[in-house]
């Protein structure tokens, strides 16, 4: 991502609540959580699956696909 990303929420998160999964997947493998870096990475983990993000976002909003 060649923009600065603005978005304040810099960190990790614990992945509590889901609407398509109940609370028993999430910590299949490892706990799961997701991360906000600056420059738009990230990265997440929950149940069997780990991946990276890159994102856009602004000062109140992180778009992902």
């Amino acid at each position: 991502m060649t923009k600065e990303f603005v978005c304040s929420l810099i960190g990790s998160l614990c992945i509590v609540q889901a609407d398509l999964w109940d609370c028993n997947h999430f910590d299949l493998v490892e706990p799961a959580y997701i991360t906000f870096e600056d420059k738009g990475l990230g990265e997440f983990a929950l149940g069997r699956v780990r991946g990276g993000l890159d994102c856009e976002g602004s000062r109140r909003i992180i778009l992902f696909a």
